[in-house]
């Protein structure tokens, strides 16, 4: 039986951490301490392995379904959403020409990165 919001709100901790399933692989964990947290659990190359969603409640139970959704869209194109999930995302960052006069040096033309002379400056 899928999880409700009042039946997650009313979980009480226990001795060990315990597990209150979701269905397809989704599941909330309950800590000693009380702390609840949303994991996804998968196959990926034949290994098993868990994909951490968030704590309860800053991740609510349709946002914890819905990264489950997005970790299993990935896993069906071959990618692996724990590594998706650490790879960091990298700013679009346009390239720009480098100014003539960055290349400019004792009116010698210089390439500053490779650090060998191109030409002489007529």
């Amino acid at each position: 039986m899928p999880l409700t919001d009042p039946v997650i709100r009313q979980a009480k901790p226990q001795e060990k951490p315990y597990h209150m399933p979701d269905g397809d692989a989704l599941y909330m964990e309950v800590t000693p301490a009380g702390g609840k947290r949303w994991l996804f659990r998968y196959r990926f190359n034949g290994k098993a392995a868990k994909l951490a969603l968030g704590k309860y409640p800053e991740v609510s139970l349709a946002e914890a379904r819905e990264k489950a959704t997005k970790a299993r869209h990935l896993l069906t194109n071959g990618i692996n959403p724990g590594v998706a999930k650490k790879r960091p995302k990298q700013p679009h960052r346009p390239l720009m020409p480098m100014p003539l006069n960055c290349w400019l040096w004792n009116g010698t033309k210089h390439n500053l990165l490779a650090g060998h002379q191109i030409m002489p400056v007529a």
